[in-house]
């Protein structure tokens, strides 16, 4: 913070949120103004369940936080010297609500103005101080009734969490319905089933080489892994290799003249892409760059800090016209005038709750083609958002893909056997110049109908069919963007509340594994309040604020269609919670059932919460699995799918006495069972394994392994 400046200045506070734009907005604006920041959100709605008032058109009282009241205490101490208080907060809802929580605490008595800026940048700071205005109060009431109904959410629907699963868990209004999709691809995963098939392809010996794969063969269609299902099954009018059929097609093809039967030629055409907003620069710093939601956005808030891009939190691909004349210009000036097209692109958020006031992601100054900063992520984040800026304005890459079909005759059968590939040229790169991106192009050798095409060999090769993909932060952020659900400012702090709770990943892996903690809130949630973790629920309650933001409905209306009456899209939640209350007996419910124990005679069931006495004597909630009256801890980050029937009904039988795997290193390596399950005692000293290893299922080589790296 500033000092106090003296009366006699007359200067102008201005406040920001972020304490990383002061000095850069300070320099700008020059000694008649003070620039102070709230350093982020200072006051909240307190964390009690009766904090709202439901019974009284849901009055709340914002209450300063810890570090809110030195900040408070701070700020007036400057707007005590200052003749002018201007809001500088940021330019979306929340922004507008901390600029109305700082009238109501700072209660001003020198004039206020409301400033916004799209940018850290000399230009963009004059303009906006050129061009203030008052705090929107239908954006404040947007503001506040999304942090209600989330306070509402929370509140008064993780206490059934808490009486079902374990204390210290919650829902939210955004998070439950992300989880649930989390939840729900990982119960895909486990219910998928494999199949092993065998693919028959040709190598030729032309320039440049190329593979091409069997087709149909006698006119039936060969499967690939695209028409299996989840059950393994294809359908009946197609065919899928074994491993002796394949062997035996590639040795009565030996020999084999190959020709071209037929070419078929298309024009490819792949599109500019539209400049980044926040989803998508999220999605692509994960799938290109492997930084993770968190960090990427704390680059993205030092980059703008720093003068160097665009409002970081936008749904908006929209950008001025002068930026988009300097994208234009740039692209020119790098790859000539041909690159671009004769008018310039203007773009449009197809979503109706987009703040088109907001523009897209881009660089203030597109000369910039690259900024010094401190950390690696902003600088490289920076790269992208100016290379995907000139793409947007340059022309489509365009060119012919062409499908060849060759046709060999296999010896004993008389089979027809048809392979096919497919190769593009590209003729115009347009953007691709400058993004580089070449991962959809083959080229092949100039080829007719008729042609004979030299092969260099005939082979087969094995395929096994994967489950869906589990969902990473980047392609979890995309469905949740296409289905309405959470905003630019929220998908971080969704993630951040996902990873803290519910998922976790493998080292070197960005998959979100839910953990078994998840599988049981999320069943809680589907019992008693399916409703309110429906994508369609979400979705529609952002539609809901964004007529609070327009004025077109009320705060309080809101809030009374979603917690007394419902409003047809969704039940009251008053009532949701008293007919769910009691819904879910975690006795009768437990997270997985895995059958009657051979020996045992009893269901060996997965519960979750368990508390478990940790040798410093705390008592810690951990998952378990309970087969009468025995129960065994296991980590909360078990995968579900490691938990098959064999391996559960393994950890009870009655001999529990240790079982010795080997010698490491002239010590005998042994598996021994206590109350928080099997682990590993090696010349019997007991040795920490990795957690979330199943040593049961570990090979004495894995063991050995960690064995040796714990020294």
């Amino acid at each position: 913070m500033k000092t106090t400046p003296t009366p006699a200045t007359s200067v102008s506070l201005v406040i920001v949120e972020s304490p990383t734009k002061v000095a850069t907005i300070q320099k700008i604006l020059g000694p008649s103004y003070v620039v102070a920041s709230t350093k982020g959100h200072f006051a909240d709605i307190p964390e009690r369940r009766d904090a709202v008032d439901t019974a009284n058109g849901f009055a709340v009282q914002y209450r300063l936080t810890e570090k809110g009241a030195v900040v408070i205490k701070e700020l007036r101490g400057l707007l005590a010297g200052a003749g002018e208080l201007v809001l500088a907060t940021d330019a979306d809802r929340e922004g507008e609500m901390i600029a109305q929580l700082l009238v109501d605490f700072l209660e001003p008595t020198v004039p206020v103005r409301r400033v916004r800026f799209t940018a850290i940048t000399k230009e963009a700071v004059e303009e906006a101080m050129a061009n203030p205005s008052q705090v929107d109060a239908d954006l404040v009431a947007a503001a506040r009734t999304r942090r209600v109904l989330d306070h509402l959410y929370g509140f008064q629907v993780s206490p059934e969490l808490w009486s079902t699963v374990r204390t210290g868990l919650s829902a939210g209004r955004v998070q439950s319905p992300a989880l649930r999709m989390v939840v729900e691809r990982e119960r895909e995963r486990m219910e998928f089933v494999k199949a092993r098939f065998f693919s028959v392809e040709l190598t030729t010996s032309t320039e440049p080489t190329f593979e091409a794969v069997l087709r149909t063969l006698n006119g039936t269609e060969v499967a690939t892994s695209r028409d299996f299902d989840e059950f393994g099954e294809i359908p009946r009018d197609m065919h899928a290799f074994d491993e002796i059929e394949a062997g035996h097609l590639v040795m009565r093809l030996e020999g084999a003249v190959v020709t071209v039967s037929g070419i078929d030629k298309r024009d490819y055409r792949r599109r500019a892409p539209l400049p980044y907003v926040t989803s998508t620069l999220l999605q692509d710093a994960g799938n290109r760059l492997g930084i993770g939601t968190k960090a990427a956005q704390a680059a993205l808030n030092a980059l703008f800090a720093a003068g160097h891009i665009t409002y970081p939190r936008t749904d908006s691909p929209h950008m001025a016209p002068r930026a988009v004349a300097a994208a234009r210009a740039t692209a020119i000036e790098l790859f000539g005038e041909a690159s671009v097209p004769e008018k310039a692109r203007f773009f449009r958020a197809k979503n109706r709750n987009a703040q088109e006031a907001h523009e897209a992601l881009r660089p203030t100054v597109m000369s910039r083609r690259a900024v010094k900063t401190s950390g690696a992520n902003a600088a490289r984040i920076y790269d992208l958002i100016w290379r995907r800026t000139v793409a947007s304005q340059m022309l489509d890459a365009t060119g012919t893909t062409t499908t060849v079909s060759l046709t060999a005759m296999a010896s004993g059968r008389h089979e027809t056997c048809v392979f096919a590939v497919a190769g593009t040229v590209i003729e115009v790169p347009g953007f691709r110049a400058v993004t580089g991106d070449e991962a959809d192009v083959a080229s092949l050798p100039p080829l007719e109908v008729g042609d004979v095409v030299p092969v260099a060999a005939f082979g087969c090769t094995e395929h096994v069919t994967r489950p869906p993909a589990r969902y990473t932060e980047a392609s979890l952020i995309k469905v949740l963007e296409e289905k309405g659900i959470g905003r630019p400012s929220t998908y971080s702090s969704i993630m951040s509340s996902l990873r803290e709770r519910y998922v976790w990943s493998k080292r070197g892996d960005r998959a979100l594994i839910p953990t078994v903690t998840a599988f049981a809130v999320d069943q809680v949630m589907q019992t008693c309040f399916e409703a309110l973790t429906a994508s369609g629920f979400t979705s529609a309650m952002e539609d809901r604020l964004s007529d609070v933001a327009d004025g077109t409905i009320g705060y309080a209306d809101v809030l009374g269609a979603f917690w007394l009456h419902g409003d047809g899209t969704w039940p009251a939640l008053s009532r949701l919670i008293e007919e769910g209350r009691g819904l879910f007996d975690p006795r009768t419910r437990p997270v997985a059932s895995f059958g009657i124990h051979p020996q045992r005679g009893e269901e060996v069931v997965l519960r979750a919460g368990k508390a478990f006495k940790s040798r410093r004597g705390a008592w810690l909630p951990r998952p378990y699995l309970a087969c009468g009256t025995r129960n065994i801890g296991i980590p909360d980050n078990t995968e579900m799918d490691t938990l098959t029937k064999q391996h559960v009904f393994a950890m009870f039988m009655q001999d529990r006495d240790p079982r010795v795997l080997g010698e490491h290193r002239g010590k005998e390596v042994e598996i021994a069972f206590g109350m928080y399950g099997a682990f590993v005692r090696w010349g019997g000293e007991i040795v920490r394994m990795p957690r979330g290893l199943d040593v049961l299922a570990a090979t004495m080589e894995e063991i050995c392994g960690h064995i040796d790296a714990a020294g």
